[in-house]
C-alpha cells in the first residue's frame, strides 16, 4: 500500500498549478477523502488515508466519478485509477455501461496497475509489477480486468 500511495502523491505533485484533484478510495463502498482541490497537502494527506478493504466495486466508482463529478465540468478530464485486478462486487454498473459513461463525459482513465499477488501469497516479493498511467484507446479506458483498492479522480 505504500508504495501505491508514493505513487499517488507523485502522479499529484508532477500536475499543473491550475489542476484539481479530487482523491476517492474504494472497497465494496466509495469514501470521498479529499474535495476537489488544487491543495497539494490535502490531496496528499487523503492519499494516505487510504488502505485495502473487502471487495472491489470498480465499476461502481468510475460511474460515480463520472455521473457525480466529472458530467458537470467543462475541458479536460482525467482519472488515474491505482489497481490491482478485477472488479469483484459492482451491484449498480458493469464494464460495458461503464465504458459508454466515460466516453459520453470524454474522459480519459489512466489505470496503474499493481501486482499485490505475492501479498495474498504469504509476503511482499518487493516491487512487484507497475506500469505507468498510459492511455488505452478509445474513450481512455483499459481492459476489463482491473482490480482498485485506491484511486485518484
Amino acid at each position: 500500500m505504500d508504495e501505491i500511495q508514493d505513487a499517488a502523491i507523485e502522479f499529484v505533485n508532477q500536475l499543473r498549478r491550475d489542476d484539481r484533484v479530487q482523491v476517492i478510495a474504494f472497497d465494496q463502498k466509495i469514501h470521498v477523502l479529499s474535495p476537489v482541490t488544487n491543495d497539494r497537502r490535502v490531496l496528499q494527506n487523503a492519499i494516505r488515508q487510504t488502505s485495502f478493504g473487502d471487495g472491489t466495486s470498480l465499476y461502481d466508482a468510475i460511474d460515480f466519478v463520472v455521473e457525480r463529478q466529472l458530467r458537470g465540468i467543462q475541458g479536460r478530464k482525467a482519472v488515474v485509477v491505482f489497481t490491482d485486478g478485477v472488479d469483484t462486487t459492482s451491484r449498480r454498473t458493469n464494464y460495458q455501461s461503464t465504458v459508454r459513461s466515460v466516453e459520453e463525459v470524454d474522459a480519459l482513465i489512466y489505470p496503474v496497475r499493481y501486482d499485490t499477488q505475492s501479498d495474498m501469497n504469504g509476503g511482499w516479493s518487493g516491487g512487484g509489477s507497475r506500469r505507468a498511467p498510459t492511455r488505452t484507446g478509445g474513450g481512455g479506458w483499459g481492459a476489463p480486468q482491473m482490480r482498485d483498492r485506491a484511486a485518484v479522480a
